[in-house]
């Protein structure tokens, strides 16, 4: 990639991230992982429970790489760090078992007290002040910023800091994607096993209880259903392929080049304009890698224990049986 291209694909990958949407606190892999040995560590979960309760888990997300702003406004809604209201709101509705396990998986992920509170408010093992992921995100910014900001400066293009945070921010979630994996190679089957195992009953749940919820967004209750029914079709396509990629020996590469697809998307590039962009981002994930290396696993395993104390606490689950050994050796 020549200097000048090296310049573009930054400044590219730094618009593409830019908007808060991007932001996903713990990736797919992440909140996978986390449902996953949420639900095992209990002790009582059937197979189909752990499939719908990830995809749950996951779906949270599914306003997140629709950029437009009336898509991001609609990903704020279920990203309220004041709130969690958005998240139980399946919760509340869910009269079968199938509804009942996916809706858990949907409450557990809020920036309120859920999985994305210690990615992003207050990381339990690192990141106390900030929330793991963004303290991650803002040494890799320090690491690499140097590095990038002569070489923008030379073709006359500044990249603001907040910009270059937010490129940091999806290079530690795919990192910790990576590792995660690695540590438990199941995630990835169980992914692409998550965005098919939700029933048409399941799928109405989840339209039906984000309506009312979603509603001063979209203008009326009949377009938010509307929208989520869009985004959710969307949404379980990106999950299956998410869950294929990191199945691959050279899922590292693979989760660069969707994330240049997401970029020409964002940016309105023309097809194929994003794989420039792969070389670089793989570059940034893996120097993510090394920083999160040391504790991104205890710091994800520690989150288990955190989100099934506190769905415990509000009587909305199960806690796992390790729970009591874990406030122990606290």
């Amino acid at each position: 990639m020549s200097f000048g291209k090296k310049a573009y694909a930054m400044l590219a990958m730094a618009l593409a991230c830019a908007a808060p949407a991007t932001a996903c606190a713990w990736s797919a892999g992440g909140h996978a992982y986390i449902a996953l040995h949420s639900a095992r560590s209990a002790g009582s979960a059937s197979p189909r429970e752990l499939c719908l309760r990830m995809y749950g888990a996951n779906a949270v997300d599914l306003f997140n790489t629709t950029f437009t702003r009336e898509g991001r406004a609609l990903a704020a809604v279920l990203h309220d760090r004041k709130s969690a209201r958005a998240n139980l709101a399946p919760l509340s509705r869910a009269r079968t078992d199938d509804e009942r396990a996916f809706a858990l998986g949907f409450a557990t992920h809020n920036e309120a007290w859920g999985t994305d509170a210690t990615a992003h408010v207050a990381g339990v093992v690192a990141g106390r002040r900030e929330g793991y992921v963004i303290a991650k995100a803002q040494l890799l910014a320090a690491e690499i910023g140097p590095a990038v900001e002569p070489l923008l400066a030379a073709r006359g293009i500044r990249l603001e800091p907040a910009q270059l945070l937010e490129v940091c921010h999806q290079f530690v979630e795919l990192a910790v994607d990576l590792l995660l994996v690695e540590a438990d190679p199941e995630v990835g089957p169980w992914m692409v096993q998550s965005a098919l195992c939700p029933t048409a009953d399941v799928r109405r749940l989840l339209v039906e209880s984000l309506g009312p919820v979603l509603a001063p967004v979209a203008g009326d209750r009949a377009r938010a259903e509307a929208l989520v029914v869009a985004a959710e079709a969307d949404f379980r396509q990106s999950l299956f392929l998410n869950g294929l990629a990191l199945m691959q020996p050279d899922a590292a590469h693979q989760l660069a080049v969707a994330t240049g697809r997401l970029a020409e998307g964002y940016l309105g590039l023309p097809e194929g304009a994003g794989a420039a962009l792969a070389p670089l981002i793989e570059l940034g994930i893996g120097k993510a890698r090394a920083l999160c290396e040391p504790d991104a696993l205890a710091e994800v395993r520690t989150t288990v224990d955190v989100v099934d104390a506190r769905l415990a606490a509000r009587r909305l689950g199960q806690p796992p049986n390790s729970l009591l050994a874990a406030r122990a050796r606290r």
